[in-house]
């Protein structure tokens, strides 16, 4: 019909025999592999009995349109002609060739924003130019660049512009190395390009993130083992500090309890003791030396005693966030009141009879305490006379502490909760914050680590 028809008969095997067609003319070696290496698929290279399909054909496709849109091959052809065949095999392999529009920017970088200028001589100096400095020569490679772009009737940030995205696309997944991410067939590989053409959706799309993972790890097989060989060092490193850390804070945990309950104990029996002498010796000194039995002196009395010798304890700065409290529902004095914390304590107490002692944490005021705490319970029948009525207690009594509180006692009942805070131990809560500084440094660095790989991994 008269009209050009542009046909492929192959991809480098055929030759001019008897002369060159041009200066770029490619040829096969001699004792090479039938075949131009620039526009062989990676399965076709390896001759490795892999059945070599229509989808080799559909990489070569995409090296000329490659070469149709950019002006240049995807690989150094200079590189792969001088290459022994398992360099060849290598490059076809592993090295991702760079988008076409990538490929442009990266050359336009070698003009260094020099202007273009006629035919201009070393040194020479051009009118206009501030300071009338000298203008270097243009670069052979910035000409060239300059010249694809020319040669394509625009621009060369323009053409830039019209490679990024779709066609990009379109010639890398005719070249994917992977042949089954590839065009099924020319035809699939020619409607993409009439749906880019008609400003449709492309079939062709950025690689996911999985995929680029899998190909960098395919790429970097040797660097990613050694790093994985340091992580896993490291994370071994940071699991036997981590065993460390908690071993030596289980002993250091036991060591504080063991202080802290060694402490609550004796402040608890010192308290018993100054009540026991105080009932069995210094009341009756004092009964036996008044005149009326009815009189009331508040040193007879064991509470009074007890609370008398811990505010002279607490004068010690180093006890005085120490507490001591025969906690009770109805106390004689009103300090002794119990809290909802205290009333649980009396009533698992009256609960359970042979219930002897509780003990555990508690936070008061935002630090922690242990506290120990025992029961209460009425077996001396003169604590009566004092707690039966305010009828029937001394009127001494009566008038020093009222006769709202501290009433209606009856033998054998648990009156209250004699109970001891002690902090815990100060060596025990700074070792808890030395283990979360340690622990927070170590996953900080390792999560600088992490956001380090994957910047690096988006570079490359």
């Amino acid at each position: 019909d008269g009209k050009p028809v542009v046909k492929v008969i192959d991809f480098g095997i055929a030759k001019a025999m008897n002369q060159d067609l041009s200066d770029k003319t490619v040829f096969t070696g001699f004792k090479q592999f039938i075949g131009t290496p620039e526009y062989m698929s990676p399965e076709q290279a390896a001759m490795s009995g892999l059945d070599v399909d229509t989808r080799t054909d559909i990489y070569s496709l995409g090296v000329l349109l490659y070469e149709l849109v950019s002006g240049v091959k995807p690989f150094d052809g200079e590189k792969m002609r001088i290459a022994d065949h398992a360099e060849i095999q290598r490059i076809l392999r592993d090295e991702e060739p760079l988008r076409p529009s990538t490929r442009l920017s990266k050359a336009s970088k070698t003009t260094g924003g020099t202007p273009v200028v006629a035919n201009p001589a070393v040194g020479a100096k051009t009118p206009g130019t501030p300071g009338d400095k000298p203008v270097p020569p243009r670069s052979s490679s910035a000409s060239a660049i300059e010249q694809i772009a020319r040669q394509r009737s625009t621009d060369l940030r323009s053409l830039r512009k019209l490679l990024a995205g779709d066609l990009d696309w379109i010639v890398m997944k005719a070249m994917e190395k992977d042949r089954t991410r590839r065009y099924e067939t020319a035809s699939a590989f020619g409607d993409d390009i009439g749906r880019y053409l008609n400003n449709d959706p492309i079939q062709a799309r950025p690689p996911s993130t999985v995929y680029r993972l899998r190909k960098f790890a395919r790429r970097n097989r040797v660097g990613l083992g050694a790093a994985g060989g340091l992580l896993s060092a490291m994370l071994l490193a940071l699991a036997a500090l981590g065993y460390g850390l908690v071993e030596a804070r289980h002993e250091r945990d036991k060591t504080a309890e063991l202080e802290t309950v060694s402490r609550a104990e004796i402040l608890l029996s010192t308290m018993n003791a100054v009540r026991s002498y105080t009932a069995k010796n210094v009341r009756p000194a004092l009964t036996a030396d008044s005149v009326d039995p009815h009189d009331f002196v508040k040193e007879m009395v064991p509470g009074f005693a007890a609370r008398t010798v811990f505010t002279n304890f607490r004068g010690d700065e180093r006890f005085a966030s120490f507490v001591y409290k025969e906690a009770s529902p109805n106390p004689t004095l009103a300090d002794d009141k119990a809290d909802a914390f205290e009333q649980s304590l009396v009533e698992q107490f009256k609960a359970d009879p042979a219930l002897q002692v509780l003990s555990g944490i508690r936070e008061i005021d935002g630090k922690r305490n242990y506290y120990i705490s025992k029961p209460m319970v009425i077996k001396d029948a003169k604590c009566l006379d004092c707690h039966t009525t305010p009828e029937t207690a001394p009127p001494k009594q009566v008038e020093v502490y009222g006769r709202t509180g501290g009433y209606g006692w009856q033998m054998g009942e648990i009156v209250a909760a004699q109970t001891v805070y002690v902090p815990v131990s100060t060596a025990f809560r700074a070792d808890t914050r030395t283990s979360a500084i340690v622990f927070g440094s170590l996953a900080g660095f390792f999560v600088l680590l992490g956001l380090g790989s994957f910047a690096l991994l988006r570079r490359a």
